[in-house]
């Protein structure tokens, strides 16, 4: 997928690929505060589980660069406010390398965690762009 539609999903499209649609609430410009919530099904019948993320866009440079604060709960990042740089790079017209660095973890299991949901994340937003037009 092209660089100017990854750099769409990681400004404007989380509710399409990795936020509750309903929970984002968010304005795309340097400064502004985010808020969603990512919500995992519950197992067997047990109710979904809502993990709410607040952060602030910190830069946005256009079609190379999302940097973002990223703060979530006991289960993420414990309360403690993160930074995400996402760096875009077009290898050609159809592909797109994407290379993310979350840093400032408070513990290394909350780094671990996160490099794990991070893997995920990136495939299921790969997957999407692949089917959207």
């Amino acid at each position: 997928m092209g660089v100017d539609r990854v750099y769409d999903a990681w400004t404007c499209g989380w509710g399409l690929w990795f936020a509750h649609p309903d929970t984002v609430h968010l304005t795309c410009r340097v400064g502004a505060a985010f808020a969603f919530d990512v919500v995992v099904p519950g197992a067997a019948g047990a109710p979904a589980q809502r993990y709410p993320h607040y952060g602030r866009f910190r830069t946005l440079t256009p079609p190379s660069t999302v940097q973002f604060t990223w703060v979530s709960g006991p289960s993420g990042t414990g309360g403690v406010e993160t930074l995400v740089t996402v760096s875009l790079e077009a290898v050609d017209a159809a592909v797109t390398r994407c290379t993310l660095r979350h840093e400032g973890f408070a513990t290394a299991e909350s780094c671990d965690r996160h490099a794990s949901a991070w893997s995920g994340m990136l495939a299921a937003q790969a997957e999407l762009l692949r089917h959207v037009t």
